[in-house]
């Protein structure tokens, strides 16, 4: 009578697995599917979200976005320049303070709480003085 439950909870089991093998199997198969019509259709000229639209047709509602053009090669490099910059100045500023700023001797030997506190503070203040006199020159 065990012997039988057993084979019957295993079997139980193996149908259990057997459905999420195949419906793994079959997911991925849709998504597959799905990306392969989405790719099928971009090459046919079809927008993605519109498929029945052909590429010259308009939507009819007037609250859908349209993707927008990728900016032109000059307007990216100037975006890219300007984040290099803000990179550069930012790590110019760190490295100024860094060299500006002297940790106190008791910071060097942080085993309790009340010091670890005091020295964040001590360097928190810091970097404000520090900015504010940036700001003030």
């Amino acid at each position: 009578m065990k012997t039988y439950r057993s084979l019957k909870m295993f079997a139980g089991f193996l149908a259990l697995v057997l459905v999420l093998a195949f419906g793994r199997v079959m997911l991925q198969t849709y998504w597959l599917k799905s990306q392969n019509d989405m790719l099928s259709g971009l090459l046919d000229g079809r927008p993605i979200g519109n498929s029945s639209l052909s590429a010259n047709q308009e939507p009819d509602d007037a609250g859908v976005q349209t993707p927008t053009a990728p900016p032109d090669r000059e307007e990216s490099f100037l975006i890219k320049r300007r984040s290099e910059t803000a990179v550069a100045a930012a790590r110019d500023e760190v490295k100024d303070f860094k060299k500006s700023y002297q940790k106190p001797e008791k910071c060097y030997d942080m085993r309790s709480d009340e010091v670890r506190i005091w020295c964040a503070n001590h360097f928190m203040r810091a970097r404000k003085a520090f900015e504010q006199q940036k700001a003030g020159s």
